[in-house]
């Protein structure tokens, strides 16, 4: 209707999925890569889940239409309430074979000779099931049945699973198990943050011949439209289309907020829903969350504290009022990675307040710069004000110090992070107050006990109510351990999380090594520069540890330039041991730590990291940088299954070798470990939400609905 009027040549907003429309933003370019990928492996599972709306089938049907039909042969169902027989019957329906009315073992022996024939031909075929947390557990184990079929060691199908949040539910059940073993790869698709609902609003209209003007949209147009579709496609399909006809009946050639507002409240009232305003920001109102804020990469003793005086406490609950969730972080990474489970969290009404609680001085957290107002670092609510000390002095002061908050706020659940010693302290006090312990990042293990951090590993996640994992080799460490496998979680990794909000606002490399003086040389390698990353500069303290890592450094910057943010006191054990000359000719470049921004920034872009660090280690294979760790510290295991990490001690033997097959290879990338998508914050919130409902603990709608009472 309003098309010729607006001189568009089509519409640019209709529901039916259509890939010529599809947007690449960050979420649906990460999940058709997964879908390549799955493509391009030619067996087991792939899982795309993602909220009703956030464009599944669109993504779909754009892989669809890049795939060879004469490689490869796509049939596509959509599950509803499909039991087993029907799902069999469905399946030979879709690739359009001749069934009749066949048995169930006639159905299988057909649809396995068709594969047969497919593969003699060179050809493959893939199913794909949409809408599929409607099958039953029945169909679901009939498909895990259909991928046996193989001709020699070629797998005949494969499968992918898209659907709403509920399959993964449905597929991370105990019954489950079997299946699980053949998801060689998933993702979710969440909302798109405010900046790409504007690029994605701009490319629909530009796809059919928008100006940019005729109507024109006011900047603050697309914030509002943010605000009322929290960046989901579809409904930001549905606001814009009749965004677009009332402008055309009003003779209306700007679309400005009070437009979008007054639209959107016309929509919501005609369906029934709420019409007051959702608050606008990027964490999106329905209780899913896209941002976070990133990790820090620099040295547990670099710079200065960070830390700001706690906001007003906040006032107890009152009597029968749940209580809230409290938060814990006891250093610098801990903090970090919180804060995109705060935000998750607090978008969600239907979880009790988040409050965080930071048990001392948050050493090295060292975020500077122009884009560092941008990231909304929050404040604690409460901070314990504990010093540095022993591991025991330091646990029992934890202790002391939290008991009476504990009593004070009767929290409906404790929250921690990791092996500090400050997760264990909160976690005896919660679990001797019976205040249910929820453990994130359980399961790691070095499996050496001299290292304290191993020992509050451990003793964290027999204390715990639920255990949140990284991966799934921490469900086998926890069942020998004796861990009960309802209580274990697979969400993911929180640093990924937040690595995704603080790239896009880092300074760019090139830039800080510029300034910084590196020599242009460094730059215009055809190698790159690789990254030394210190986070423990105990480790050289020794005249001969230290002369040894400089050796193998030395070494290693023959073939790649070395940018090393050292910390002042491996500065001056150089200078006091006389070791300068050993680098006279060697490409390694000192310079003072950097800000986190710019930190994280250099390590994106690296050909490779070398560290001591085993969070390092973490966030290398989140940014799918080849990294060589040095010293006796235990690897992350995912780190080296599916990542990029390689354990090289300070053998200058082992280091060269495997920067060797580096630069041979480009770098090895490793592939992104499952989980490890910028969605775990939205798992553990949601996960957090129905294992709240199942206890009886209030939401935070409910509570302050019986509060008014």
């Amino acid at each position: 209707m309003y098309e010729s009027h607006f001189g568009l040549s089509g519409p640019p907003f209709q529901l039916n999925p259509d890939p010529a429309f599809y947007f690449d933003s960050r979420g649906h370019s990460s999940a058709l890569a997964y879908l390549k990928f799955g493509v391009h492996q030619g067996e087991g599972f792939i899982v795309v889940t993602g909220e009703i709306g956030a464009g599944k089938t669109t993504l779909v049907r754009t892989l669809l239409r890049e795939l060879d039909p004469e490689k490869v042969v796509a049939a596509q169902i959509v599950s509803t309430q499909l039991e087993a027989g029907d799902l069999l019957r469905s399946v030979v329906t879709a690739f359009g074979i001749s069934s009749g009315s066949l048995s169930k073992a006639d159905l299988i022996a057909t649809i396995e000779g068709f594969l047969t024939l497919l593969a003699t031909k060179n050809r493959r075929a893939l199913l794909i099931v949409d809408e599929a947390q409607n099958l039953s557990r029945e169909a679901v184990e009939e498909l895990r049945m259909l991928s046996n079929f193989q001709l020699g060691n070629q797998a005949l199908l494969q499968s992918f699973l898209v659907g709403q949040p509920e399959l993964r539910t449905i597929l991370t059940s105990k019954s489950m198990e079997q299946f699980r073993q053949r998801v060689i790869a998933s993702c979710h698709l969440g909302p798109m943050d405010r900046a790409e609902t504007r690029a994605y609003i701009e490319h629909r209209l530009q796809h059919v011949g928008w100006q940019g003007h005729n109507p024109a949209f006011d900047a603050t147009a697309f914030d509002e439209v943010f605000r009322w579709t929290s960046g989901v496609p579809r409904r930001i399909n549905i606001l814009c289309n009749r965004l677009l006809l009332a402008a055309f009946l009003s003779g209306r050639q700007e679309i400005d907020a009070p437009l979008v507002a007054q639209t959107a409240r016309e929509l919501r009232a005609e369906i029934g829903e709420s019409v007051v305003a959702p608050p606008l920001s990027d964490a999106p109102s329905d209780g899913v969350s896209s941002t976070a804020v990133a990790p820090s990469i620099v040295g547990d003793n670099a710079g200065a504290s960070a830390d700001e005086p706690a906001r007003p406490r906040p006032e107890p609950p009152a009597r029968g009022v749940a209580g809230p969730v409290l938060c814990i972080v006891g250093g610098r990474s801990n903090y970090i990675k919180m804060i995109p489970l705060l935000r998750a969290l607090a978008a969600r009404q239907d979880v009790p307040q988040p409050l965080l609680v930071q048990t001392g001085r948050l050493i090295g957290l060292n975020i500077t710069g122009a884009a560092a107002p941008d990231l909304g670092l929050p404040q604690a609510d409460f901070n314990l004000g504990v010093e540095s000390a022993s591991h025991a002095v330091q646990t029992a002061e934890v202790m002391k110090r939290f008991e009476p908050l504990v009593d004070e706020y009767r929290p409906s659940a404790v929250i921690v992070v990791g092996s500090s010693d400050s997760a264990l302290a909160c976690s005896l006090v919660a679990c001797k107050k019976a205040v249910p312990v929820l453990h994130i990042e359980a399961g790691l293990r070095s499996f050496d006990r001299s290292m304290p951090d191993e020992i509050n590993r451990v003793l964290t996640d027999q204390l715990a109510d639920v255990l949140y994992t990284t991966g799934r080799s921490a469900h086998y460490t926890l069942t020998r351990e004796g861990v009960p496998a309802d209580r274990v979680q697979f969400v993911g990794n929180l640093l990924v999380d937040s690595l995704r909000l603080i790239l896009p606002v880092a300074p760019h490399p090139g830039e800080t090594l510029r300034r910084a003086g590196v020599p242009p040389e460094y730059l215009q390698n055809k190698n790159g520069y690789g990254l030394v990353l210190v986070n423990h500069p105990a480790n050289l303290d020794s005249r001969a540890a230290l002369s040894e890592a400089l050796s193998v450094l030395r070494q290693v910057s023959r073939d790649c330039p070395l940018v090393w943010p050292m910390h002042p006191t491996t500065r001056a054990k150089i200078d006091s041991f006389g070791l300068q000359s050993m680098l006279d000719d060697a490409r390694v470049f000192f310079m003072p730590l950097l800000g986190y921004l710019e930190t994280v920034a250099l390590l994106s872009m690296a050909t490779c990291v070398l560290t001591d660090s085993i969070s390092v280690q973490e966030e290398a294979a989140a940014l799918g940088v080849s990294c060589l760790t040095m010293g006796s510290h235990t690897a992350v295991p995912v780190s080296i299954e599916q990542g990029a990490s390689a354990q090289v001690g300070q053998s200058s033997h082992h280091v060269m070798h495997a920067l060797n097959d580096i630069l041979k290879s480009g770098g090895r990338r490793g592939m992104a470990p499952e989980f490890w998508d910028g969605y775990t914050a939205d798992r553990i919130a949601q996960h957090l939400a129905g294992w709240m409902r199942q206890r009886g603990v209030a939401s935070r709608d409910r509570a302050l609905n019986e509060a008014h009472v």
